[in-house]
């Protein structure tokens, strides 16, 4: 973008000199590189615009604003002597305006194909086609190239057939990506285990057919696909751009909510056989297997399933299912000001307990059980509905789920099944 603006700049009080009907071609002729360059670039990641970028946004756009207003008085002062007539616009019809003119016919095109494939890339996404869909594809854009190259004469020839070919292109390089992910997975892992995960709104990918340049899912906000290689404690990552067909290392973060997948040396091999079974996923340094029949869900992060599953909570609360979750790696947050010792749990008295139930907060935070710290929190937010949450950090991991308050004697008790349940889901 930056390159255009500045030629746009460069020479846009030069091109006031110059007769209108070419002044106006050289200006639409800019601005079709201009929308093809940001086309193919891309946006720029909002981690690298710092103030540096912004100051030279601001001002290549100021000269460029100043080079488009002095061709805008130009045109005014042409009409307003009477001398903005079609035939001025059109201009000589010389062999060389007629190359012009379809040279700008086929950036036309070139503009129209790019919207095009990303349209369709929008539309077909989320389908298992894969590379048969992008051959499809490439297909149908030749013989619509064949029809207008027989069919249309001229300007509508060179920007139909442009628009087609272009389309054709992206398709046939797209066909390839496939191949180019897994590649690039395997040679990002360098032999450690390894998958391909998606958003945690996004389907999980099970068939190599999703990975196809128009069947990759796109998603609205952050990574449309990741791979994650696992060496033990440490995760490694980098998300796949379509635009550079390339994974870009990068950094997951919590916040942005990856869907977990189960990482393995032969993870290929298995995708290509259909063997990716999602209900096993690698958290932090374990892979953990968890029933459907819990309605895992399972982060790069965490594994959360619901609590009315497990019949053995039945303290669990009776006005909502909640939910019994494991963060790796997570921290408590500090205590607020009024938090008590755990011991004021067993101390309660039933007039503590009708001034709790009555709105009053209570939290109860400290160490317990050597290297476990537990944290209690009553009657706040989602919790007023006389649920308490209970949050136990090990060296490990955070565990939370919710607990009645009627069974909050009972937390240490509730804790140690929780934190038992999870390791019977992990496998490694």
């Amino acid at each position: 973008m930056e390159g255009i603006l500045l030629i746009f700049s460069a020479f846009g009080l030069f091109l006031i000199l110059l007769p209108l009907d070419l002044t106006w071609r050289l200006v639409v002729m800019l601005a079709l590189l201009f929308a093809i360059e940001r086309l193919i670039s891309g946006p720029v990641h909002w981690s690298d615009q710092g103030l540096g970028y912004a100051l030279g946004q601001a001002i290549l756009t100021l000269i460029a604003l100043i080079a488009a207003a002095a061709i805008a008085v130009r045109m005014a002062i042409a009409a307003g002597r009477g001398g903005l007539t079609m035939a001025v616009i059109r201009g000589p019809e010389t062999p060389e305006r007629v190359v012009f003119d379809r040279l700008l016919a086929a950036l036309l095109g070139a503009v129209t194909a790019l919207l095009l494939g990303h349209a369709l890339a929008t539309v077909l996404a989320g389908t298992s086609w894969g590379r048969t869909l992008d051959l499809a594809v490439l297909g149908l854009a030749l013989c619509g190239a064949g029809i207008a190259l027989v069919a249309l004469r001229a300007g509508p020839q060179v920007f139909a057939a442009s628009g087609f070919l272009g389309l054709a292109a992206i398709a046939a390089f797209g066909a390839g990506q496939s191949d180019r992910i897994l590649t690039g997975a395997q040679s990002f892992a360098e032999g450690d285990p390894w998958c391909l995960a998606t958003g945690a709104r996004a389907e999980p990918i099970t068939a190599a057919g999703q990975l196809g340049f128009f069947s990759l899912q796109k998603a609205e906000f952050g990574w449309h696909l990741v791979v994650l290689a696992h060496d033990g404690a440490e995760t490694r990552a980098a998300h796949w751009s379509v635009r550079s067909q390339a994974f870009v290392p990068t950094r997951i973060v919590a916040s942005v909510g990856m869907r977990a997948c189960h990482a393995r040396t032969d993870y290929a091999q298995a995708l290509a056989a259909g063997q990716i079974d999602t209900r096993v996923a690698t958290v932090g340094p374990h892979t953990y297997a968890v029933p459907e029949g819990f309605a895992p869900e399972m982060l790069t992060d965490r594994v959360r399933i619901r609590s009315d599953a497990y019949a053995k909570v039945t303290w669990r609360s009776e006005t909502e299912p909640g939910h019994l979750e494991l963060r790796h790696g997570a921290k408590l947050r500090p205590p607020p000001d009024e938090a008590r010792p755990l011991s004021a749990i067993d101390t309660l008295r039933s007039e503590d307990r009708v001034q709790i139930l009555a709105g009053t907060r209570f939290v109860a935070d400290g160490p317990y059980g050597g290297d476990r710290h537990a944290r209690i929190s009553c009657l706040r937010g989602r919790y007023s509905d006389q649920n308490c949450s209970v949050e136990v950090e090990t060296p490990e991991a955070l565990y939370e789920f919710d607990l009645r308050f009627a069974d909050i004697a009972r937390w240490a008790e509730a804790a140690d099944e929780v934190i038992a349940l999870f390791a019977d889901f992990r496998r490694l």
